[in-house]
């Protein structure tokens, strides 16, 4: 009895997601590629900041 409710709503949670990739695949394309390398960025520069730290530590 649960797998009917279940497989609809993955058909229409399809249905919805192929209308929004026909019709905004760019935009959703883009957005998301702009937040992965803001993420990115924003791990890297954490990152360097604990590195250049560590380099003051051992230069002191």
């Amino acid at each position: 009895m649960l797998k009917i409710p279940y497989f609809s709503f993955l058909k229409l949670d399809f249905e919805i997601y192929h209308l929004n990739t026909s019709k905004n695949f760019y935009g959703f394309f883009i957005l998301y590629f702009s937040f992965f390398i803001f993420k990115l960025i924003y791990k890297l520069s954490k990152s360097n900041k604990k590195i250049y730290k560590k380099i003051i530590k051992l230069k002191k």
